[in-house]
């Protein structure tokens, strides 16, 4: 089994059956992926004709995680899968594009160090403004911190991919303390700091369909902000000072500022 295709999911089941038509469409021999369906309880959709129907013709699994928990379901997915590859895709997701998964296999190919290779999410044109807008604070998140690298622990858990052997052989997983709220982001700096490379391509792209209101992003907002006071997930500089394009440019923009400081007069206002 080359891959495997870990989907947690919580009362979505329209936008899951989306995903899986999409995973349908790949051109990738579905003799060599699996698609591993964690729900968070326990749902009678997954025994419905309409579910098996949908999932006909892929090897599919579901499990259940038994609590609202992501990184939990998470870690089960990963435990049971087979592949190679662990490609975690959330269920509100689609791949746009019918290449997607074998853009994944080679990417981890052209990376062999790599444990976690992360990509981006894409709003499509009918999305509301609060989606759009959402998306384009994620993608600065993630853009500031690759500039002239592909190294980064900016990774978004919608859209990663591990090697599994790497994450089983050195016992690697999600805290399951961080039930939602920047859920991913401790992990991923976790594998930085810990040695593991870290890969960010923004040329893997998925398709997003969040469909947020204001109530969703001021919770969205509240639980990644309590997650990264109590966690100690980096809020915006790189771990490594001096390499980020934010910092090289910060410490060009200090130089002029303090000689004009030290040169010009000063002159009292009264």
């Amino acid at each position: 089994m080359k891959l495997s295709v870990v989907v947690p999911t919580h009362d979505r089941n329209h936008n899951l059956l989306n995903l899986i038509g999409s995973l349908k469409n790949q051109n990738f021999d579905r003799n060599q992926f699996e698609l591993i369906v964690v729900t968070n309880l326990v749902d009678p959709f997954f025994e419905s004709e309409l579910f098996k129907y949908g999932v006909d013709g892929i090897l599919c699994e579901v499990h259940c995680s038994g609590e609202k928990n992501v990184n939990k379901a998470r870690n089960l997915g990963i435990k049971k899968s087979r592949g190679e590859i662990i490609f975690l895709v959330d269920d509100d997701c689609e791949l746009i594009d019918e290449n997607y998964l074998e853009m994944v296999a080679e990417s981890h190919a052209k990376f062999p160090e790599a444990v976690a290779i992360g990509g981006s999410y894409k709003v499509f044109e009918e999305s509301n403004p609060l989606d759009k807008a959402y998306n384009c604070v994620g993608r600065q998140w993630q853009a500031l911190d690759h500039f002239g690298s592909y190294e980064s622990s900016r990774l978004v858990g919608g859209n990663v991919s591990y090697k599994r052997s790497v994450l089983e052989d050195n016992s690697l997983q999600f805290d399951e303390e961080i039930r939602f709220g920047g859920s991913e982001s401790e992990f991923h700096q976790r594998l930085m700091r810990e040695g593991y490379q870290t890969i960010y391509l923004p040329n893997l792209v998925v398709g997003h369909l969040t469909n947020l209101t204001q109530d969703d992003l001021i919770r969205k907002a509240f639980k990644q902000a309590h997650s990264f006071l109590k966690y100690d997930i980096a809020d915006g500089f790189s771990e490594k000072v001096g390499r980020t394009y934010q910092n090289r440019r910060l410490t060009m923009a200090r130089e002029p500022v303090s000689y004009t400081h030290q040169t010009l007069p000063t002159k009292r206002i009264v």
